[in-house]
């Protein structure tokens, strides 16, 4: 007697295939930030940073207190114009003093974005949106906040901006970062900021819009840099003539 296979029931495989696709995607998709505290600045692999005359801070901060009279949640961020192409490794901010309890161990967003080869807002396209959490310890006035980035590349020419976005607001939750407020302070980047509107119950209601200015953070951004194709091919050819001549004298009868 002839015996077939049941047909597969996609009816139920389907669901099943769904999640499954659901589950993939969103771990593909999930990109995490972690933040290390220094009591000094980075010096490897320093791909552009500034830290020249600094005198003032600014806050990074959601702070739902009636004291503060204005921009209670303020995003702060820095562009710079990237001067050769590398891959992102770790962004680097300082605090200008102490940080309070509210805003340790909580969460934030950092996105990453390009401005093309302007400072110009108007350009500002989101390349990557990192969640993490601010370290939950003592963070003293001067403490150096590396944000350890996924790989991201910078194309030489480019401008690019992070902003830090505290995810909820509260009493007291605020970064205070180390600025120079002059005017033309840094001619490779610009200070970016964002103040965002909340209603009474310190609830987001939207986002604002993004804003430049002339001053800026003090900050790092360590980067690998990326060989030049002219560069890769020089050594590809050296390793094609170093084999060459391997093969060549292993060849050669030995007198």
């Amino acid at each position: 007697m002839k015996t077939t296979r049941p047909l597969l029931r996609f009816p139920r495989v389907l669901p099943a295939l769904a999640a499954l696709l659901l589950v993939v995607t969103a771990t593909v998709s999930a990109q995490v930030v972690t933040v290390s505290t220094s009591t000094s600045a980075p010096t490897d692999n320093l791909l552009i940073s500034f830290s020249e005359s600094i005198n003032a801070g600014i806050a990074w901060r959601a702070d739902s207190r009636d004291e503060v009279t204005s921009e209670n949640w303020r995003d702060v961020g820095q562009l710079f114009t990237a001067p050769q192409d590398a891959t992102l490794d770790a962004i680097t901010v300082v605090t200008s003093s102490g940080v309070n309890s509210p805003a340790r161990g909580v969460s934030f967003t950092l996105t990453l974005y390009s401005f093309g080869t302007s400072f110009s807002t108007a350009n500002a396209e989101v390349i990557q949106t990192f969640t993490g959490s601010t370290p939950s310890g003592t963070i003293s006035s001067g403490t150096f906040l590396a944000f350890d980035l996924p790989d991201v590349q910078l194309t030489a020419g480019i401008t690019y901006g992070f902003l830090l976005h505290f995810d909820a607001m509260i009493d007291n939750r605020s970064i205070p970062l180390r600025l120079n407020n002059s005017s033309n302070a840094f001619a490779e980047g610009r200070l970016l900021t964002r103040v965002n509107s909340y209603d009474t119950d310190g609830q987001l209601v939207s986002l604002g819009s993004l804003s430049t200015n002339t001053s800026s953070l003090e900050f790092y951004v360590q980067a690998t840099p990326i060989p030049e194709p002219a560069t890769v091919a020089a050594l590809f050819g050296l390793a094609v003539l170093a084999l060459g001549l391997w093969r060549h004298r292993a060849r050669s009868p030995r007198s």
